[in-house]
């Protein structure tokens, strides 16, 4: 897609420092916006949900506003590059009184399944490579998200 759309128009972007999304794609052929997606789905649609959904608001004159979320402590530990945002799923789930983000099993970006079972997505910044259980996380619902 990136060459097709510099042949043709302006790409803006190519690659953001995300985890699931890397291959983003942002750009114009005359006065139409081009959002590509990465091709695996859990990858698309965390993408769509983090990038995609603030540019069409921008592009229809709505005012930005931040991504939607709150803290929780973390059920279970999490590694991650320490280069990249990173976006694991989680549910919300009640242990010993207080919500916690309990991340899905396997965070490989073809899995359908992680999407049926999640709630949500962590928003884990560019930093530590690993998050121990009880440290406090951003969660951000799916359901928050698409409103």
């Amino acid at each position: 897609m990136r060459p097709a759309l510099a042949a043709q128009g302006l790409v803006h972007f190519w690659r953001l420092a995300l985890k699931p999304g890397k291959p983003v794609l942002f750009g114009r052929i005359g006065a139409a916006c081009m959002l590509g997606l990465p091709g695996n789905p859990v990858s698309a649609m965390v993408t769509f949900l983090i990038v995609g959904v603030p540019a069409i608001r921008k592009l229809l004159g709505m005012p930005a506003a931040p991504l939607p979320g709150f803290t929780v402590p973390l059920a279970a530990p999490l590694s991650k590059s320490p280069k990249l945002r990173e976006f694991p799923r989680v549910r919300l789930e009640w242990i010993d009184g207080k919500p916690q983000a309990v991340p899905y099993r396997d965070q490989s970006s073809n899995l359908l399944t992680s999407l049926a079972w999640a709630d949500g997505i962590l928003d884990l910044p560019v930093g530590p490579s690993r998050i121990e259980a009880g440290e406090t996380v951003v969660y951000r619902p799916f359901s928050a998200l698409l409103g």
